[in-house]
């Protein structure tokens, strides 16, 4: 059952990004299916087979895009920035004997649909600006809403996610509900919070819900710094004044708030706000990093990194059947390529959120996704994620032209 659904989406979404190549109407239908498509871990088998999520299978046909376009400057500059890291990378693993085709694909992987994203800019970037204030994308917002909450209850109260995966995983994390959609909807929000006639409505609340189902807690503290920053400097400018919305909305983000600090004393939030319990989080989510760095043979290593392909042991994998002890990225991605490509790390994560942010014309909307984005990297690899896509072409839907 979980091969031929699948097989299924990947074909739909695989016929999409082919209409689509000629007609934008079919961008509103991938993005319905990736907000409403229940893509959570745990039903993982689903979505996610042989290295690729289904929704991915959208963007290949812009493989054809790429070619046409290696020319512009604008694809030709991160092929040759990518390949002359790449190249490097993989002669310092040959010099470690660390050569895996395996993990050499998966490390190669993100970089090539990187570049086919950036093909799918240039050709759709500024067909798709203003998705977001559409009515189609406002409707999509409550729908998801109801789906979501109805889902988050099945987790909370029914163990909905046990039911679906064996995996031990799921049985500690019982309190949350996340799907790939939530990406879309943090920067719709960043995108509401850049603008400066800052209006609270049902859109808004439709979308900050989901969030907070979601316990991200990178996501939820930067919407909460965000909205800080916008009440300070307004109480400083000017008095605040709150209408109705504004009071219903503060008044249903404290009890939201409260009642999942009441509830969930020992839960992801609860540590985030910790000073000792994060540290201890840190040095234990990063000690295969740092077990790397002690073994290290020499300098070189330290400074060039492992090379192209290289896996860090993960201990914390065991208790999980079936899971891989192996992998190719840590919860950081600044710590994941600094391991890879020493020093060279910090130029590839340069290019890459240049090539990913320099369109972005609404300079305040572009701060806020530069800013998010390297504090999601302390907790997140979102380069090898599968929400990728969702970071790269989600502002671009925002009224950027």
């Amino acid at each position: 059952m979980e091969a031929k659904t699948y097989f299924l989406l990947s074909s739909l979404f695989l016929l999409l990004g082919i209409l689509s190549i000629n007609k934008n109407n079919y961008i509103k239908w991938f993005l319905f299916l990736v907000i409403i498509l229940p893509s959570a871990d745990f039903l993982k088998d689903y979505f996610f087979r042989y290295q690729n999520h289904a929704s991915h299978f959208f963007f290949y046909p812009f493989i054809v895009v790429f070619f046409k376009h290696i020319s512009k400057k604008a694809l030709f500059l991160p092929l040759v920035g990518f390949t002359i890291i790449v190249v490097f990378s993989f002669l310092v693993s040959a010099m470690n004997n660390r050569i895996s085709t395996y993990f050499i694909f998966l490390d190669i992987k993100p970089l090539l649909l990187f570049l086919v994203l950036v093909a799918f800019v240039i050709h759709k970037g500024h067909k798709i600006s203003g998705l977001f204030e559409t009515r189609f994308f406002k409707r999509l917002l409550g729908l998801n809403f109801f789906i979501d909450a109805f889902l988050f209850a099945g987790v909370l109260f029914f163990d909905l996610n046990t039911l679906f995966s064996e995996d031990k995983f799921f049985s500690i994390n019982s309190y949350r509900y996340s799907d790939i959609g939530v990406v879309i909807l943090f920067i719709y929000v960043l995108d509401r919070f850049s603008k400066k006639s800052f209006i609270i409505d049902k859109s808004l609340l439709f979308a900050l819900f989901p969030i907070l189902f979601s316990f991200n807690r990178s996501m939820i503290f930067i919407l909460v710094l965000i909205f800080l920053f916008k009440a300070l400097k307004r109480l400083v400018i000017k008095p605040l004044n709150p209408s109705i919305n504004q009071v219903i909305f503060l008044s249903c983000i404290v009890v939201a708030i409260t009642t999942a600090f009441i509830s969930l004393q020992n839960s992801r939030l609860t540590v985030f706000l910790n000073v000792d319990l994060l540290s201890e989080f840190f040095q234990n989510r990063f000690s295969p990093f740092y077990e790397t760095l002690k073994t290290s043979s020499n300098a070189v290593s330290s400074l060039l990194g492992h090379g192209l392909g290289f896996a860090y042991e993960i201990p914390w994998f065991q208790y999980r059947d079936n899971i891989n002890n192996k992998n190719i990225y840590l919860d950081n991605l600044i710590l994941t390529l600094w391991g890879k490509y020493g020093l060279i790390s910090f130029v590839l994560l340069a290019l890459i959120l240049f090539f990913m942010l320099r369109e972005i014309n609404n300079k305040k909307l572009r701060n806020h996704m530069l800013i998010s984005l390297l504090f999601i990297s302390l907790t997140n690899a979102w380069l090898y994620q599968v929400t990728l896509p969702l970071y790269f072409i989600s502002p671009y839907l925002t009224q950027n032209r």
